[in-house]
């Protein structure tokens, strides 16, 4: 096992994924947002009102950024096959209404790189958490394979 230090270019990954998300959420439902925005939920709708507030050029400059963090990212897979990343910032919610907070997942969504999340044991209040496996872009295999096995060390 390694540790890593995430490049430089991961600096505002995060926030540069909420606004790509949110400025293309805005493209795309545009015509709905203006004839039924009242069938939406009010989450949507905030992410709506944010992405109409991203300008092309901040939009550009996110995606720009992004590009940046995978090469610098794919160049990281020369040291390491895979790399081991908490999935959230704790334990599972209870109940239905949330998944739980996106916040460690974003870049790697923003990225492209595979991943798979591993339940590693409970918490506190007897709720999952666990690990991610991001394996190199277009490496599905690895990650996947990663995954079994520490899997298969954690059963």
């Amino acid at each position: 096992m390694t540790e890593l230090a995430l490049p430089a270019e991961f600096a505002g990954l995060t926030q540069a994924q909420m606004d790509i998300m949110a400025y293309e959420a805005a493209a795309a439902f545009a015509p709905e947002s203006r004839s039924s925005a009242q069938g939406f939920s009010a989450g949507f709708a905030a992410l709506l009102a944010d992405g109409s507030a991203v300008d092309g050029a901040r939009f550009f400059a996110a995606r720009a950024l992004a590009e940046a963090a995978r090469r610098a990212f794919d160049a990281m897979f020369a040291q390491v096959d895979v790399v081991l990343a908490p999935s959230a910032p704790g334990e599972a919610p209870a109940g239905l209404d949330s998944t739980g907070d996106p916040i460690f997942n974003r870049m790697w969504t923003l990225l492209g790189n595979p991943c798979v999340h591993v339940p590693t044991g409970t918490g506190k209040r007897a709720l999952p958490v666990g690990v991610t496996l991001i394996g190199p872009r277009h490496g599905d295999a690895a990650a996947l394979a990663a995954a079994a096995a520490l899997e298969g060390a954690l059963a």
